[in-house]
């Protein structure tokens, strides 16, 4: 017999942790790109994008989180991470 544990797999600061890392990593690839083109294109304002790719950022690793919670099982099981 299984028995269901209580204790989740993964502690919830060690998720916290990874994301913080995963969207800092994104958003500072994110302002590479941007400070690049700044460079190269020799624009002196500041562009709509700069404000537009961070926000695109932060969406994608909130529906990141939103999408794993909602979605069933096998996935969850296969990957072994469960929320």
């Amino acid at each position: 017999m299984h028995s269901i544990s209580s204790k989740p797999r993964f502690l919830r600061s060690r998720i916290i942790w990874f994301l913080s890392v995963f969207s800092t990593t994104l958003l500072a690839a994110t302002w590479f790109v941007c400070a690049t083109w700044d460079h190269f294109w020799q624009i002196a304002s500041t562009p709509v994008w700069q404000i537009i790719f961070p926000a695109m950022t932060l969406v994608f690793v909130a529906t990141t989180i939103r999408g794993r919670r909602y979605s069933c099982g096998v996935p969850q099981r296969f990957v072994g991470w469960e929320i």
